[in-house]
């Protein structure tokens, strides 16, 4: 009986634990800006349906190519023609649904879109957001990123806007307990 007692006390203790811990792990948030889009096109430089030239056609075949069957759990979008056009090869290839999310367009619907994600995956899921210069670091901030690794990110500013001013590079979240800095969670990288 003592044996059992013992083993139900340790049960109950790792149940404390664990929910003093609050949520979940998150998933991995992978993000990227959309590829590169025509530069004469009609509608203006901020035209929802302005599309990708050939170099941003190139780039966005280029980040299917980043990832292998199984890596990813979900697509996300905004709703403009160059970021569905970047992500749409990833989807085809992986053969994962793009979704649109209203967060990957606007800084105020960012919060909820975060708790949507953390309350629909968990850690052993990645995500994919594709998005826009100047909500890519909205996105980043919103997912803890410390204002000490802004440099690290190399944000440029403009008109009291964040922004990423190229293409071609994943910034991805991984908050996974690491022995590192706080900023080992935050990483940028090329594809």
């Amino acid at each position: 009986m003592k044996r059992n007692a013992h083993k139900i006390v340790i049960v109950i203790g790792l149940l404390i634990a664990l929910s003093a811990c609050g949520k979940a792990q998150p998933p991995k948030i992978i993000i990227v800006r959309h590829a590169e889009k025509l530069a004469d096109w009609p509608g203006g430089a901020t035209g929802v349906y302005q599309p990708l030239s050939e170099t941003g056609i190139a780039t966005a075949n280029r980040l299917a190519d980043a990832f292998e069957p199984g890596s990813l759990t979900a697509i996300y979008s905004s709703a403009t023609t160059r970021t569905l056009h970047t992500a749409f090869p990833v989807s085809q290839k992986l053969g994962i649904p793009l979704e649109v999310a209203e967060a990957c367009a606007d800084t105020n619907a960012i919060n909820a879109f975060y708790e949507m994600l953390q309350d629909k995956y968990g850690p052993e899921d990645t995500i994919l957001l594709v998005s826009h210069s100047n909500i890519v670091p909205y996105l980043l901030i919103r997912a803890g990123l410390p204002k000490d690794c802004y440099d690290s990110m190399d944000f440029t500013e403009s008109q009291d806007w964040l922004l990423t001013d190229y293409y071609g590079e994943l910034f991805v979240i991984d908050k996974q307990p690491s022995n590192g800095s706080e900023c080992a969670a935050y990483q940028r990288s090329p594809f």
